[in-house]
């Protein structure tokens, strides 16, 4: 089974920065993670490029994407399922920081 990780953010570069490292870190990794930013600057899409080759390494595909409808955790979650591919989809906070076998755990 694959995982799909929707990620719904708004002006959280550090702590997005944070989740990234904790999901390349985790001991089953995400088939895609899907970035839904409703952020007006590209504050967030600099860290997604930042860590794009990390992902692409570990043959996670990234995805960001401006939020194009209005800015709500809801609208954001939404979008984040129109453009997934896994089997799974989980919802992160911007804010988290996973345990390592955070991912493992979800698909027992």
């Amino acid at each position: 089974m694959n995982v799909s990780v929707v990620i719904p953010t708004y002006y959280r570069p550090d702590g997005l920065s944070a989740l990234f490292d904790s999901l390349l870190d985790q001991t089953v990794k995400p088939k895609e993670v899907i970035i839904v930013d409703g952020t007006p600057e590209s504050i967030i899409k600099d860290v997604c490029d930042k860590y794009r080759r990390k992902f692409e390494l570990l043959n996670i595909e990234i995805m960001y994407i401006k939020n194009p409808r209005n800015r709500s955790l809801t609208v954001a979650r939404n979008v984040g399922v129109e453009e997934s591919n896994g089997d799974i989809i989980t919802f992160l906070d911007n804010d988290v920081i996973l345990h390592l076998d955070y991912l493992e755990k979800v698909l027992e």
